[in-house]
């Protein structure tokens, strides 16, 4: 067994990274919205969306970008998994093991509002997590389930799955050495095996032509170029060679057999070491021809159209469907309800009622533009930051609701009382 789990582990100094989470077209606001608090950062090369702090003044984390959803902080070799897939606008992925959903939003990036991602997560507090964060993300595109990934249904039907499956984590020991007591030599075995039995189900879900990344954030070889090579062997896979992403480092491969595989050098490339490899199906990909039968614009049902007292920006949405569920006002991908027949999934929740239905404060992606209705527009920061303490401003106008607006980036909907409004995340 490979024994290299010291990863170098000297306090770390590394800069964070980040995502930005916007339409193309607000990024440059997002940027403005960090700035205006101080933050400082430089594009990261291999993403267009990726960043990274250069002059961090508060934890990100507790920034108004971070409070509204417009950024993902992650360490940037996570971003390297999913960039390795390679799908493209409007395709369909399956992320086996989503959760937290750090990946799976990449991959809804880079499919794009007429893709699908679907993202599985077998555990219960995980699964609510994976769901939560595509939800202040706005991700309309994703879809969850949650099944355990070993016995997912369906196989044979998808062309891109990310695995991104459990592992030891010595890639991570700079910044939580714990992980080296708790997954010693000595007692990798059942992760070992459930890996294997992960990259089984996948190797079966996955069509003829299909391609599948295999990442772990673990040095240890067992886990990364050994599972490899026997997915080849046992599972029929061939293996692709994957080219070099800028921006990272690279060590040599473990086994000679496994070349074309990537070996992050967390250090040197100032993230976390990772592993990541790509495999394919033999044969040839067959098509979904879906595209043909796909609305342009999501159908919303009357019902809730009658029952809903604010101007929506609907065309936000993907083909699909605005139905209640219950008290629940969700939408359904329509391209999720063809690929996942006979499969329990959820679609995004956009709002709650009973008589009335109230939007979800965080629903930004469907406030429409200013001009078209009320709007509480802010300019200044400190206006904002008086808004997530609870304060109350004056409101703009009649309304049960008000988009909420830095400069002309839709944030949320504020809630109107009287003639006050305030932010609320319930």
């Amino acid at each position: 067994m490979n024994m290299d789990r010291t990863n170098h582990l000297q306090p770390s100094s590394r800069p964070r990274t980040f995502r930005l989470v916007s339409q193309p077209s607000e990024r440059h606001a997002v940027e403005s919205l960090l700035a205006a608090e101080g933050f400082v950062f430089e594009p990261e090369p291999y993403l267009d969306t990726a960043r990274c702090i250069t002059e961090e003044p508060k934890p990100l984390g507790s920034s108004v970008a971070a409070a509204f959803g417009l950024l993902y902080i992650l360490d940037k070799s996570s971003m390297l998994p999913p960039l390795c897939l390679g799908a493209e606008w409007g395709q369909t992925v399956l992320d086996l093991c989503a959760s937290p959903g750090s990946k799976t939003g990449i991959l809804a990036e880079l499919v794009g509002n007429h893709g699908l991602v679907v993202g599985n997560e077998p555990k219960k507090k995980r699964y609510q997590t994976l769901r939560q964060n595509m939800q202040q993300l706005n991700l309309f595109q994703v879809v969850s389930t949650s099944y355990q990934a070993e016995a997912y249904p369906k196989p044979g039907s998808w062309d891109w799955i990310l695995l991104d499956v459990p592992c030891s984590g010595w890639g991570t020991a700079e910044k939580n050495p714990k992980v080296l007591s708790l997954w010693r030599a000595e007692n990798i075995r059942p992760l070992l095996v459930l890996q294997r039995n992960l990259l089984a189900r996948a190797a079966e879900l996955l069509a003829p032509g299909g391609r599948l990344i295999y990442s772990t954030c673990t040095t240890n070889r067992e886990e990364n170029e050994d599972h490899v090579l026997w997915a080849q062997a046992e599972l029929g896979l061939g293996l692709e060679s994957l080219p070099a992403v800028p921006g990272f480092v690279f060590d040599s491969v473990q086994d000679a057999a496994a070349k074309g595989t990537l070996r992050v050098n967390g250090p040197a490339s100032q993230g976390q070491s990772f592993f990541v490899a790509g495999l394919s199906k033999p044969g040839q990909p067959a098509g979904t021809g879906l595209e043909n039968t796909m609305q342009e614009q999501a159908a919303i049902d009357p019902d809730v159209l009658s029952r809903l007292k604010v101007e929506v920006n609907w065309p936000e949405l993907p083909s699909g469907r605005v139905e209640m569920e219950g008290e629940r006002l969700v939408f359904r991908p329509a391209l999720a309800g063809q690929v996942l027949r006979g499969v329990s999934w959820q679609g995004t929740v956009l709002g709650r009622g009973r008589k009335g239905i109230k939007l979800s404060p965080r629903m930004r992606r469907l406030v429409p533009p200013a001009q078209s209705g009320p709007a509480l527009v802010l300019d200044d920061i400190q206006e904002l930051h008086r808004l997530l303490q609870g304060q109350s401003l004056p409101a703009p106008g009649p309304g049960p609701l008000a988009g909420l607006f830095w400069k002309d980036l839709p944030l949320g909907w504020v809630t109107i009382k009287g003639n006050r409004c305030l932010w609320t995340d319930r």
